[in-house]
Formats: structure tokens, sequence, C-alpha cells
């Protein structure tokens, strides 16, 4: 909630942010396999790491690892409109 009112008080209500969007230069069972392999992967860390309680504390910064090595290596199939 906290990083939504400070984008929004930073950045204002007219900031084009942009939207993904699949990169349809690739075919479509590629993009769905990929996106089926990233919140795979996501639902695995959240799994191990929240739901066992594996690493109390840092739960938070391996979840947001997670995503940033999701957008990394798989977000070439995402465009940003």
């Amino acid at each position: 909630m906290f990083g939504s009112l400070f984008v929004k008080y930073t950045i204002g209500n007219e900031a084009n942010l942009g939207a993904n969007a699949p990169n349809y230069a690739f075919p479509i069972p590629i993009i769905f396999g990929i996106e089926v392999l990233a919140i795979a992967l996501l639902m695995a860390v959240i799994l191990k790491v929240v739901h066992t309680r594996g690493l109390r504390g840092f739960s938070g910064i391996v979840i947001g690892g997670i995503v940033g090595l999701d957008i990394f290596f798989l977000g070439i199939v995402s465009v940003l409109l």
C-alpha cells in the first residue's frame, strides 16, 4: 500500500508506466510455457519459504528475488506497451 502511495505522489496520476503484454514474436505455446514456468517457480518459493517458515524474516526478500530473476531471465517473452 505504501509503495502504491509513493508512486502515486512522486510520479502522479498521468504517468505512462506501461502494461505487460505477450511478445508475439514467440509462438503462443512458448509464451504459455514460460508463464507456467514462472508461476511454478514463484509458487515453489512461496510454498517453501512462506508456508514452512523456512527463512522467517527474509521471506519478502526471497520472493522479491525470485520475481526479479523471473523478469530478468524470462521477461523476453513479455513486452512493455
